[in-house]
């Protein structure tokens, strides 16, 4: 599946229906680990992000678990019942994924810059004496485009 600081996808192969069943209806858990090798605490901090049924056991089932935070340890698990007959309880087997890390935000984008169209053009690097722009004298955005400030007395 796929991983982002946010969301994590999950696969797996259907499991294995009996007989002519087709229907299994999906439990999957997530839980936070206090580190990469720590025991998950299912019954304690696991918590049920979906629950669905799906009825075409020659496909992989697959689900988008929301909400990870940042640079935490995770474990998947999911179980499986047949959906309305038979007992409600789900599978004494479980597929367990391994300790995952979500990983940090991306870096968020730079600030927008101010284009020069031309770098060579020396009169958009110098500001014209006759401009009616008070600041065009004070600023040179070329040399230092991350300065935004107008001060008025």
């Amino acid at each position: 599946g796929k991983l982002t600081d946010r969301e994590a996808e999950v696969t797996w192969p259907p499991f294995v229906a009996a007989g002519a069943l087709a229907a299994i209806e999906y439990r999957v858990t997530l839980c936070p680990l206090e580190g990469q090798d720590e025991p998950p605490l299912w019954e304690e901090t696991g918590r049920a992000v979906s629950t669905f049924v799906h009825e075409n056991p020659s496909f992989q089932a697959r689900c988008v678990i929301p909400g990870l935070s940042p640079s935490t340890w995770y474990m998947v698990r999911v179980d499986a019942r047949y959906p309305r007959m038979g007992k409600r309880e789900f599978s004494a087997r479980k597929a367990l994924s391994r300790a995952f890390l979500a990983p940090f935000m991306p870096r968020p984008p730079l600030q927008p810059l101010p284009v020069i169209a031309d770098p060579d053009d020396e009169r958009q690097r110098q500001p014209s004496q006759e401009s009616d722009d008070p600041t065009a004298a004070v600023f040179d955005w070329s040399l230092r485009p991350w300065v935004a400030l107008r001060v008025e007395l």
